[in-house]
């Protein structure tokens, strides 16, 4: 397996919380399940460490990085803002294509409904975030909105069990809608702007979500 191949499946592992925060990532261990040697994954921790993913302790081993609300949904702002940097730096000359991949995953997302699990639901929107991401020519740009989306991929995974995962679906399946008809139009800077709309949204109720976990925790005290 190839190290960028084992880079993203440790990634995707501690985002959709296979990896709760605290997990230790030994590199022994990891070196026999990927089947290769320990140098390749020093350099897979070291660039999960530079994304904010885990942290190196001498003495303890490669931990998990715990979750901490209030910075990463000061993280979520900017990726809102950036959303819409997106659209406007270097965009390709016709968006319409990619109008087919957000076909694809509204499809998924009606077939199977209610059957979603948290894991598959956030792996689709990770499948959308990359699609939207083919808009900018940009490849530095690419690079920190891939970082911070990540960055703050488990925040949302945390939130959803206590926020209601059918109205999630159903928020999901309208911004789908809506970036799929201004793809059509190629109106890639309408994709930006309902980009920030629906991030907004989110943002807002993943902050309510805090603000009463915050409030549950001052009244069991």
């Amino acid at each position: 397996m190839k190290t960028q191949e084992i880079h993203r499946e440790l990634r995707d592992r501690i985002c959709f919380l296979t990896y709760p925060p605290g997990s230790r990532l030994g590199e022994i261990e990891l070196a026999n399940e990927f089947h290769v040697s320990r140098t390749p994954i020093r350099g897979v921790l070291a660039q999960l460490e530079a994304q904010g993913l885990v942290n190196a302790r001498r003495g303890v081993g490669t931990i998990v990085t715990e979750i901490e609300p209030e910075a990463l949904l000061q993280t979520l702002e900017l990726r809102k803002e950036m959303a819409l940097l997106l659209c406007q730096m270097s965009p390709v000359e016709d968006a319409r294509p990619l109008s087919r991949g957000v076909a694809a995953l509204m499809r998924q997302c009606q077939v199977r409904g209610d059957t979603l699990t948290v894991t598959e639901f956030a792996k689709l929107n990770a499948k959308f975030f990359e699609l939207i991401q083919q808009i900018s020519g940009n490849a530095a740009l690419r690079e920190v909105t891939e970082k911070l989306y990540y960055l703050t991929a488990r925040l949302w995974v945390h939130s959803i069990p206590k926020l209601n995962l059918r109205d999630e679906i159903g928020h999901f399946i309208a911004e789908m809608t809506d970036v799929y008809m201004a793809l059509q139009r190629n109106d890639v800077r309408a994709v930006g702007h309902i980009r920030w709309l629906h991030l907004t949204g989110s943002i807002d109720r993943q902050a309510q979500h805090f603000r009463n976990d915050l409030q549950e925790e001052e009244l069991a005290v």
